[in-house]
């Protein structure tokens, strides 16, 4: 079994290295998550705790919400002298929240319903009991389809009142559904010759807290490279009239062009403000996930 953790954590951290894609849970897509659990049993099953492989199949509704079939199957001991065989199986269907579905790092919380199969000769309780589970765990993604993925449950068996713990790790893989705009990481900025710098909610023009560090890096790459020149480009979603948008794209960027001269030390010499308004967007400006894309500061780059 430590071999199996070995070999995911290094598949994962070897496409860590390899991409510069924009992560996240997104909206429509199919997951498909292969993983190890550690079944912990209830002393009344009589079972000693043993690993179990599962796969779990998701959809998601949107970024936040989604839904999943877990199959996992089992092999254990009884606690009886002599010791006998169980072949089971965990079969659930499970609602899921994700928390930050935008970011690298998204935990989530998770419950549904199942059954809980058992083949025991020594059992004087039914073979398939339903059960209740729910737990939290968390993704991490390493590229945009690839996340790795680990998680602990309760499970419920309401005919026995027992409560099995159940501890997983594996990877999620994600297809389909709708993409994000890809964004390039500010160390290729200069081959790639545009980045992303913040994303807004509706109507705000202040630099976002979260694009602090992005700006930080695109302040260091700026002063690397004094030779290049920076167009700052504010955009908006389509909420709102097409006039009022434009300037508040101008508001955005002039604030995003402030903060990088006047805390960060930029060469103010070195940018330029430019208001897109509404007349850019990356994303379909008819779902709530493809406005938030598009409500953005980007930075083109001159070398």
């Amino acid at each position: 079994m430590k071999k199996v953790v070995l070999a995911l954590t290094t598949f994962t951290l070897g496409f860590s290295a390899a991409t510069v894609a924009v992560a996240g849970n997104r909206s429509g897509a199919i997951s498909f998550s292969p993983m190890v659990s550690y079944f912990a049993f209830d002393n009344k099953q009589g079972l000693e705790n043993e690993f179990m492989p599962n796969l779990n199949l998701g959809y998601g509704f949107n970024k936040n919400w989604g839904a999943e079939l877990g199959l996992g199957w089992f092999r254990a001991e009884t606690d009886t002298t002599p010791s006998r065989k169980v072949d089971g199986g965990l079969y659930t269907l499970n609602g899921l929240y994700h928390f930050l579905p935008d970011q690298h790092f998204d935990p989530y919380l998770t419950a549904g319903v199942g059954i809980l199969y058992q083949h025991n000769p020594l059992s004087t309780f039914a073979s398939s009991q339903s059960i209740l589970n729910a737990g939290g765990g968390a993704q991490y993604f390493v590229t945009q389809n690839i996340a790795l993925r680990g998680d602990v449950r309760d499970v419920y068996t309401m005919n026995r009142g027992t409560h099995d713990l159940l501890f997983g790790l594996g990877l999620s893989f994600l297809f389909g559904g709708e993409q994000p705009a890809m964004q390039q990481t500010v160390s290729d900025a200069i081959v790639s010759k545009d980045i992303a710098l913040a994303h807004y909610g509706v109507d705000k023009d202040q630099v976002p807290a979260d694009a602090i560090n992005d700006l930080q890096s695109f302040a260091q790459m700026m002063k690397k490279h004094p030779n290049t020149h920076a167009e700052i480009v504010g955009h908006t979603d389509s909420t709102g009239t097409a006039g009022y948008n434009m300037q508040l794209s101008q508001r955005r960027a002039t604030n995003v062009e402030n903060y990088l001269v006047g805390k960060l030390g930029v060469d103010a010499t070195s940018l330029s403000v430019t208001a897109a308004g509404q007349t850019q967007p990356l994303s379909s400006n008819k779902t709530k996930d493809g406005r938030a894309q598009n409500r953005r500061v980007d930075a083109v780059i001159h070398s």
